[in-house]
């Protein structure tokens, strides 16, 4: 999967921790009026592992101050918020103001209704967001509303942060300093610290969509270095670190790793990206046209739970034997197709089979990638089934909501028996309509419920 919305700071997450915690090593005291707290509660709600990773890192910087507890939204209910003086909420906004999974039940619970129970919490909020999206920071805002609503004190205005944008993570720390919570005598924006980066050898590069009337897709193979155990999960995430422009300035992008690390080697999927004044997006651009094979490009590693598999460690003895594994229904279009193969290929080295894929992409002629080794996958039993739609060849199925809407009752059927659902691809157009076709379906408690159970998991962009 391409991530070219431009999440050009990513790399601030480890220098915020290192920063903060290089300062914080010497004893302080809290002015704010909520000081004495035996314990401070940082809440996170984070899609794609940012957020977590923010709330991580504020935890250590704020280690000084005692017992720190930090978890998921929807694990904070209301005996939760009785028991903490102070939290800070690091809230991530998902599609178009929609809350990121792990704040579903935490919306309900608290955006719902306006009793006042709250009083005696002092609280803050970091609103995660992209400015390209109509409602920038909404469920952030959201959040920061209804805990006013109810009660909280507000220590300082919600936070809200462009894309990770250095800039904003630093009036987020002086605001804590303010409120007595951090004391930093460095008050400059926050340093790039050191990262796990790996560089690999792009080994092959491979045009797969030749005379498509759609964007160019590549598929890209990165040698594994021998003298390095590099490791990832089905589902995790490439970050790639490109070359500092003529500015100065550094960049990253971000991909769904298409393959497994037990194969030696990192395969991704891209979308060249074409601009209005014949340009590539930067990351496309580098990765489908600048780099040439024998070349390096450095790559780190960023674990996405909400994206993992159902069975990552399962091994099934008995090969016909497909029953102890739950089912995968795979859906996507695009360059979302790399983060479903990665999850087949931990299929298949599990042993696992009987899985349903539906995949969109825009004539069979031009665009049907990967088609000799997903029909062959349906030879083995590891896809039970395989819809292929295509947009631009007419006929009436005509995109991957459509073949869920005409397969209702087999959609109905496989997730009665337990399957879990994946959707990879865009934001835009495809994931919507999927969603809505599930609520049609299954219905809107259902969706929700199979969401909370970590049976309904997405990566879209």
């Amino acid at each position: 999967m391409l991530y070219e919305p431009y999440w050009q700071a990513a790399a601030v997450l480890a220098a915020y921790a290192l920063l903060c915690w290089a300062c914080l090593r010497k004893p302080t005291g809290i002015a704010h009026p909520a000081a004495g707290a035996s314990e401070i509660l940082i809440g996170y709600a984070s899609q794609g592992g940012e957020g977590q990773a923010l709330a991580e890192a504020l935890s250590g910087a704020l280690a000084h101050q005692g017992a720190v507890q930090v978890l998921p939204l929807n694990a904070v209910d209301e005996t939760c918020l009785v028991q903490h003086k102070i939290a800070l909420f690091v809230v991530s906004t998902y599609g178009e103001g929609e809350p990121p999974d792990s704040g579903l039940k935490f919306s309900h619970r608290w955006l719902r209704s306006s009793s006042e129970k709250l009083s005696h919490l002092h609280y803050a909020v970091l609103a995660l967001g992209d400015k390209t999206y109509q409602h920038y920071c909404g469920f952030g805002v959201a959040v920061d509303s209804a805990l006013a609503n109810h009660g909280g004190q507000r220590m300082f205005p919600a936070t809200q942060i462009d894309r990770l944008s250095e800039a904003d993570l630093d009036l987020w720390q002086q605001r804590l300093q303010q409120a007595g919570l951090l004391q930093v005598d460095d008050h400059s924006l926050v340093k790039t610290a050191p990262e796990q980066r790996h560089g690999l050898v792009l080994s092959s590069r491979r045009h797969l969509n030749s005379g498509s009337p759609g964007g160019a897709l590549y598929h890209l193979q990165f040698k594994l270095p021998e003298a390095e155990i590099i490791h990832w999960q089905a589902g995790d995430i490439a970050v790639l670190h490109l070359p500092k422009s003529a500015t100065g300035e550094s960049a990253q992008r971000k991909y769904s790793i298409a393959s497994l690390s037990s194969s030696g080697q990192l395969d991704l999927l891209v979308r060249l990206v074409n601009k209005d004044d014949g340009g590539y997006g930067l990351g496309s651009g580098f990765l489908c046209q600048q780099l040439t094979p024998g070349s390096r490009a450095e790559f780190c590693l960023q674990t996405n739970a909400a994206f993992h598999g159902p069975t990552e460690n399962l091994l099934i003895e008995d090969a016909a034997d497909v029953t102890q594994s739950p089912s995968m229904i795979l859906i996507g279009n695009g360059s979302g197709l790399a983060g479903l193969r990665a999850h087949l290929l931990q299929a298949i080295e599990n042993r696992s089979g009987g899985h349903w894929l539906v995949f969109g992409e825009r004539t069979k002629k031009y665009d049907s990638v990967f088609a000799g080794q997903l029909e062959g996958w349906q030879q083995q039993g590891v896809l039970a089934e395989l819809d292929r739609v295509f947009s631009r060849d007419g006929g009436e199925l005509r995109y991957v909501q459509d073949v869920l809407q005409q397969k209702s009752q087999q959609l109905l059927q496989w997730v009665n028996a337990g399957a879990f659902i994946f959707v990879c691809g865009s934001q835009q157009r495809m994931a919507p309509a999927v969603h809505r076709v599930l609520v049609d379906v299954l219905g809107e408690d259902r969706v929700e419920q199979l969401i909370l159970q970590g049976r309904y998991r997405r990566d879209i962009y």
